[in-house]
């Protein structure tokens, strides 16, 4: 079998009626796991009133402060209190709330039991969801969640504040959104197979690089969703370590799509020179955003 010219486009229309078949068959999974849900009674709810302040001004509650949204300055914080209610059912109790690019301080009562980052010596923090455990007596003292900006107008998702038992909660992003968690891994294990299979291709035939760069492509874009939607925390915890997954592999997303598209216009030279100066002009500027980067002159969500 000889790889014509027209494979790439093969290639990509067989790629595309992968992905719709999984997503068709992860649809149906969601809808079975939507149901088994409503079903049962769940063991995982929204937090109660918390009263906000942010910089010495006080709010009447969470969405109160959303409505009144204003850009904070990188150093501002923001504090919210409240009380949790008594769950006699659950053995272990916790919240979790996502928080963007914040230091976090948690006390019950007047105890630490949660803290996040050092914004006055970091510049950029990362991102992610905090599951905090709670201790036993939680019911009879104040919770205080303290966030210090590090990046305006980043803080933290209203429909994130949840409490419930420690297991379910952790597990509860993955069941409200499977759709997207499983198109995530099935980036990521398409992009594997397709780069072993490409590498034995090239020993034959050169062309088979293009189906590398779609293999490299899948996996790297499964990747930063992964980091993006926050799947990858149960594999990599560390938030700082994340928010540079991140935006590398957003980064290298269009790298890579350059390489893809000068590989099937090879012997376009006109193209290919065009491909060649905008991939140099992508480097370039992908360097100096690392450099400003790593020289802590500007984050990366700037």
């Amino acid at each position: 079998m000889q790889y014509g010219s027209r494979n790439p486009k093969t290639i990509v229309s067989f790629l595309g009626l992968i992905i719709f078949s999984f997503m068709l068959l992860v649809a149906l999974y969601n809808q079975l796991s939507l149901s088994e849900i409503q079903g049962g009674e769940s063991s995982v709810s929204a937090l109660p009133y918390f009263r906000v302040s942010a910089n010495g001004e006080d709010f009447e509650d969470i969405w109160d402060f959303q409505k009144r949204t204003f850009d904070l300055p990188r150093g501002s914080v923001v504090e919210l209190h409240g009380y949790l209610p008594y769950e006699e059912d659950y053995d272990t109790y916790a919240i979790c709330f996502l928080n963007y690019y914040c230091g976090v301080e948690v006390f019950c009562g007047d105890k630490l039991i949660h803290s996040y980052g050092e914004p006055s010596s970091q510049l950029v923090l990362g991102s992610g969801y905090h599951y905090i455990m709670l201790p036993a007596d939680y019911y009879l003292k104040e919770i205080c969640i303290r966030l210090t900006v590090t990046v305006p107008s980043s803080l933290f998702s209203t429909s994130s504040l949840l409490f419930g038992q420690w297991e379910t909660l952790y597990m509860h992003h993955i069941k409200q959104s499977p759709i997207t968690f499983f198109m995530d891994i099935f980036m990521l294990v398409l992009g594997i197979v397709l780069i072993l299979i490409s590498m034995a291709g090239i020993l034959y035939r050169k062309r088979f690089l293009i189906i590398t760069w779609v293999g490299a492509i899948a996996f790297v874009a499964g990747t930063w969703t992964l980091c993006n939607s926050k799947f990858i925390q149960p594999f990599i915890p560390n938030h700082d370590i994340t928010v540079h997954i991140e935006f590398q592999s957003f980064y290298l997303i269009l790298l890579l799509l350059l390489l893809y598209f000068r590989s099937i216009n090879s012997k376009n030279q006109q193209l290919k020179k065009i491909c060649n100066q905008v991939l140099i002009f992508s480097s370039v500027v992908i360097f100096i955003i690392e450099l400003l980067q790593f020289l802590d002159i500007r984050d990366y969500p700037e």
